[in-house]
């Protein structure tokens, strides 16, 4: 996810069913590009991406949330904690 980030592409659905965990090989796959497009920077690709993720994380384990978030932290690190700001923000306010 981090790599289709970096060249710019927002994947448009990333929604906890489009993901796929395979734990005996540590990797997770994505499903359903029809709505991915090329965006302006890598960080309103992944803004778009991970503010639409957040917003829907009740159902993911916690464990497969970090695992999606950590290669991000070294480079963009705050842009993550933005986004994580904005999502608690908005369940408190129950948006």
């Amino acid at each position: 996810l981090l790599r289709m980030h970096e060249l710019r592409i927002q994947h448009g659905a990333l929604y906890p069913k489009h993901i796929f965990v395979d734990r005996e090989k540590s990797q997770i796959n994505l499903i359903d590009f029809e709505r991915s497009r090329t965006r302006y920077s890598a960080s309103s690709a992944i803004y778009a991406d991970l503010k639409q993720l957040f917003k829907r994380l009740g159902c993911m384990p916690s464990i497969v949330i970090e695992a999606i978030v950590e290669p991000y932290q070294a480079k963009y690190w705050d842009l993550i904690e933005n986004i994580r700001a904005l999502y608690l923000s908005e369940s408190e306010a129950g948006g």
